[in-house]
């Protein structure tokens, strides 16, 4: 996260946004939750960055995974959406 606050401030984020934060979804009906390691927010909408720690590629499969974590989060059909972007919201 601190990389992209730095890129940010320095202007060289392509886009440049203007909030960032951690997004949880938790879908307590069908027993899943969601974390999405880094949310940026600019004047498009919202990018989602995803961490892993590996000295290795990761697969396709990972990252189909990713994918599906981020739209469950982003339109979910049940449960509660929890989402931090410096401030609480619900």
């Amino acid at each position: 996260m601190w990389y992209l606050i730095l890129a940010n401030r320095r202007g060289v984020a392509d886009p440049v946004f203007y909030d960032i934060g951690i997004y949880f979804y938790d879908d307590v009906a069908n027993r899943r939750n969601v974390h999405l390691d880094v949310v940026t927010e600019d004047e498009k909408g919202f990018t989602s960055y995803e961490c892993k720690y590996t000295k290795e590629a990761v697969g396709k499969r990972v990252v189909e995974e990713e994918e599906k974590a981020t739209i469950l989060a982003l339109f979910p059909e049940t449960g509660s959406v929890k989402m931090w972007m410096g401030k609480d919201t619900d």
